[in-house]
């Protein structure tokens, strides 16, 4: 089942590259005048990669804040249940273990919670990003494909 949504995920990625790839460069190349300079032309697709950058890089940003933010909240668990801990220790005393158990159990499920929460997260957002660097890669080799092809168009009308 695991292998299958995996697949189904990668699918959905490369079906999203596909249709991005083909969005981006070829309607600037639909749009570009035949005799127009190689110059023009690469200002153009770079304009045009760069306006994609955002749609392909939304939601990072995002994801990068929650995965720092999960152990910082175990942390103030953690503080929080340690405090109760010495909390029920000057008003009580060491004669009973189980007034402690509380606070260090409470201060141990939070930080395991943050961590939990945290781990998925940057693993996440690490394959997103390099999902995302991989599709801009991918636009700006194709901008260059279509630059040395209307170079040699260029060069091919010259001589």
């Amino acid at each position: 089942m695991a292998n299958r949504n995996r697949f189904t995920a990668t699918v959905s990625m490369s079906a999203f590259a596909v249709s991005l790839a083909a969005m981006a460069t070829p309607a600037v190349a639909q749009d570009v005048d035949p005799n127009v300079d190689v110059e023009t032309l690469e200002l153009r697709l770079d304009e045009a990669v760069l306006k994609e950058i955002p749609a392909i890089e939304s939601g990072l940003s995002t994801l990068k804040i929650l995965a720092a933010i999960g152990p910082l909240l175990g942390l103030l668990g953690t503080v929080t249940g340690m405090i109760q801990t010495f909390q029920a220790l000057a008003l009580f005393g060491t004669g009973d273990p189980k007034l402690m158990a509380d606070g260090i159990s409470q201060a141990l499920m939070t930080t395991v919670l943050g961590l939990v929460m945290a781990i998925p997260l940057v693993l996440l957002h690490s394959f997103l990003a390099g999902r995302a660097q991989g599709l801009v890669q991918t636009l700006e080799e194709e901008s260059a494909g279509l630059i040395a092809e209307q170079a040699e168009k260029g060069h091919g009308h010259a001589g």
